[in-house]
């Protein structure tokens, strides 16, 4: 992470994975973790007592709660938006971001609970409509929006979003662990259909 708010520079070469420094890091917060410990308390209280001030930072997918209590935080502290980090992710592993992404939106819709990929190209469909109407009470929730977004930014590519596509998709990536979830699908002979679930590891 650079340094809050541009300020300061980093010492020691373009790899400081390669560096070598005085301290071990772990040695050093064992020994001041009281410090710590303390000065963080203390921000928080801080941040509490002035009211939470928003920061008007742009959103961030689902991440809602961590924006409003924790990147918000740091930047009426630093003036350093945390969320710069997930451009820097993205910009080097683009297709695993996205796919993250993907997951997470698929869980803020379906949670534990099976699905279709007809199911997930419904939602999409849903959100194209009402973009197209610009009617506001056409306009579905953010959840839904979200989804949206992250099918285009996933499938977008590859000749469109489509319920195929996204079956294509689930078959390729299901097992793997991608940004904290998991996406298994198992073929439902009721149905002659693949149920798709995806969990929190």
């Amino acid at each position: 992470m650079p340094p809050p708010g541009g300020v300061g520079r980093w010492r020691g070469s373009a790899d400081p994975e390669r560096d070598h420094y005085k301290i071990k890091p772990a040695d050093l917060i064992r020994r001041r973790r009281d410090d710590f410990l303390r000065a963080a308390f203390t921000i928080m209280r801080a941040y509490r007592v002035a009211g939470m001030p928003s920061q008007g930072l742009p959103g961030v997918g689902s991440f809602d709660l961590w924006s409003r209590r924790v990147r918000d935080l740091v930047h009426w502290v630093t003036g350093y938006d945390l969320a710069d980090a997930f451009k820097q992710n993205k910009a080097e592993d683009p297709h695993r971001q996205d796919d993250a992404t993907l997951l997470a939106a698929l869980d803020g819709i379906f949670g534990t609970a099976p699905f279709r990929s007809s199911d997930v190209f419904a939602v999409y469909t849903e959100v194209a409509n009402a973009k197209r109407t610009a009617l506001q009470q056409a306009v579905p929730d953010p959840k839904k929006t979200t989804l949206h977004a992250a099918l285009d930014a996933v499938l977008g590519s590859r000749g469109g979003v489509s319920a195929k596509l996204f079956g294509y998709w689930a078959r390729k990536v299901k097992g793997a662990h991608i940004g904290g979830f998991q996406l298994n699908v198992r073929h439902d002979p009721a149905t002659n259909a693949n149920a798709i679930t995806v969990r929190r590891t």
